[in-house]
């Protein structure tokens, strides 16, 4: 009996191929700078509410500007304007790696250099993400966005265990001289994706009107306020994460493996997505479900008598963090195709602005509160929407398709 051909996926296109390698790349390098930048600011300040600041200065400024670059990616090459971005991107690793090999480093030079690097993120996430999950065709795009995850969660596994190792044998500055260079990994790759523009009926769009048309959608105003739940409650934990490791002793490479068993989740959650979509079930019920379980993990991180246990909760966080970003992201690139790049935009400006906000006020809390208690809270809360959600009547939705 003669088995049937398989068509070919994602990475059978040398552009997608491409592209994953240098997410693959300069993921990992930008999670050595974000261990190595909160672990200094740790040092210099044993305070989680400074950690948080960091937060707020790398990923605060998609609130402003991420919506932006996905507007300007409808009306612009979208291509040349993430290449230009990430040439600029090198320049501030750069200057922090001088800074920190200098033995000049303070909580002023870090937060400004890293609010940089953030404004120019930022404006690269729309364009770069829109630009690597249409180098397929247009029925592997979601499968496209899954493996793009796959890679990101392969950099943060690998990331934070390599910046532990070397924050303790050779000092943070090589971290940040890292993830300088990997941004022109980026750039290369991005030279060598195909040109596409924008479709003409795409170009109107403002990205006020896609913030609107999100809302008014049935399903993708789920989307956004699941999405906004885990972004303010759960994802600082990835930011915060130097103070969680400070319960269970000193040193980098607890933090390492922290944010290692966060990323060891979120390949495990590639395997459950999977699993969770051929079933067909219902996106929204997805999301709460999802809610729910990670709820458990942030109590289980509250309670942890040890690192092996933390690193155990945070396994349970990651599983269901890629659940949910990873269904979120690809209905707002499918449920309406004319305005997929617009919609980009809003999901990166209701994470990064999320998880801002939500780092500052968790950080606050555990300093006021205790590290614990904080998390215990953030997590009942997390829980409580998720409960919420499985309950209340909504859209019978299978998740994007």
């Amino acid at each position: 009996m003669v088995s049937p051909v398989q068509s070919p996926g994602p990475l059978h296109y040398h552009g997608f191929r491409h592209a994953f390698i240098a997410r693959v790349i300069a993921a990992g390098g930008s999670w050595m700078q974000t261990v190595a930048a909160g672990w200094l600011i740790y040092r210099l300040t044993g305070s989680a509410a400074a950690v948080a600041v960091l937060t707020v200065v790398s990923r605060g400024p998609g609130l402003a500007v991420a919506g932006v670059g996905g507007a300007l990616s409808q009306r612009h090459d979208p291509r040349r304007m993430a290449i230009v971005l990430a040439l600029l991107q090198v320049i501030p690793p750069a200057l922090l790696a001088v800074i920190s090999w200098s033995d000049a480093d303070s909580q002023f030079a870090i937060y400004t250099l890293v609010l940089a690097g953030g404004i120019l993120a930022a404006l690269a996430l729309a364009p770069t993400t829109w630009i690597a999950s249409h180098s397929v065709p247009e029925k592997l795009m979601r499968k496209a966005i899954g493996e793009s995850s796959v890679a990101y969660n392969l950099a943060r596994f690998i990331g934070p265990l390599a910046a532990g190792l070397t924050i303790g044998a050779f000092g943070a500055a090589v971290c940040f001289a890292v993830n300088a260079a990997t941004y022109l990994v980026v750039a290369w790759a991005l030279w060598t994706l195909p040109r596409r523009s924008m479709p003409r009926d795409d170009r109107p769009v403002s990205f006020r009107a896609g913030v609107k048309r999100a809302l008014a959608h049935p399903v993708l105003g789920i989307v956004v306020v699941g999405v906004l739940t885990f972004a303010l409650l759960v994802a600082p934990i990835e930011q915060l994460a130097p103070a969680i490791a400070g319960r269970h002793g000193e040193g980098a490479h607890l933090l390492g493996f922290l944010l290692g068993g966060l990323a060891a989740g979120g390949i495990l959650g590639t395997v459950l997505r999977t699993r969770l979509e051929r079933r067909g079930v219902p996106l929204d019920r997805l999301i709460g479900a999802s809610l729910l379980a990670t709820s458990l993990g942030m109590v289980g991180l509250a309670l942890a008598p040890n690192i092996l246990v933390a690193v155990a909760a945070m396994l349970c966080c990651g599983t269901f963090w890629e659940v949910v970003y990873v269904e979120s992201l690809a209905a707002m690139q499918t449920l309406i195709p004319t305005m997929s790049a617009v919609l980009t935009g809003v999901f990166f400006t209701v994470t990064m602005g999320g998880v801002t906000i939500g780092a500052l006020l968790i950080g606050e809390l555990m300093d006021l509160v205790g590290v614990s208690i904080g998390l215990a809270i953030a997590g009942l809360g997390t829980g409580a929407y998720g409960a919420w959600r499985l309950v209340r009547p909504s859209p019978r939705t299978v998740p994007a398709s």
